[in-house]
């Protein structure tokens, strides 16, 4: 939810600097959350483990806390039911600093107009899910008995295989119907 928010929030010329600075600090606390656990593994009396999980639902607590006070996206009012166009003008300005946001504002609408009831992004997003539960699955049965090292050069042979396909020429896309 974060990476989506922040994407549409964010000015056009910055939004790959606010995902990449996203999944920065998401490598950050994951270092912070491991160093939190090395530091308090030698609490005496099983405390230990209390004080790591609860030094570190803190951040948790504070971001769950902050999104209380953020503001909704001018692209999500444009795209609602209501199509609040006035409220999702006046947090277009709020957030930009400026009153000058008629043209980003007119590209909110057009593309909000041109998409279709069902997102594409959405429907991308359920597959992949799928398809990586059925990949847990798959290395939550199979792990143990042909052991990780096979079944990574196995996944690896695939994966060449699909890039060999896709690079050859022989899958292709209806280039008329690509919207991407």
């Amino acid at each position: 939810v974060i990476p989506m928010y922040l994407v549409e929030i964010a000015p056009s010329k910055y939004r790959g600097a606010f995902n990449n600075g996203f999944h920065l600090s998401l490598s950050l606390g994951i270092l912070l959350a491991t160093l939190v656990n090395l530091g308090t593994q030698k609490i005496k009396g099983g405390w230990g483990w209390r004080f790591s999980i609860g030094a570190t639902a803190i951040p948790a607590f504070i971001i769950t806390l902050g999104s209380i006070f953020l503001p909704e996206t001018p692209n999500s009012l444009i795209q609602g039911n209501k199509k609040d166009h006035q409220k999702a003008k006046l947090i277009l300005r709020k957030i930009r600093g400026s009153t000058d946001v008629e043209q980003e504002f007119n590209d909110l609408i057009e593309a909000a107009a041109s998409s279709s009831k069902t997102s594409a992004s959405l429907i991308s997003s359920v597959i992949i899910g799928v398809v990586q539960i059925i990949a847990d699955i798959f290395a939550v049965l199979t792990v143990d008995r042909f052991g990780r090292r096979s079944l990574f050069f196995w996944g690896l042979g695939w994966c060449s295989n699909v890039s060999a396909i896709h690079s050859s020429g022989k899958c292709t896309v209806n280039k008329a119907r690509r919207s991407w």
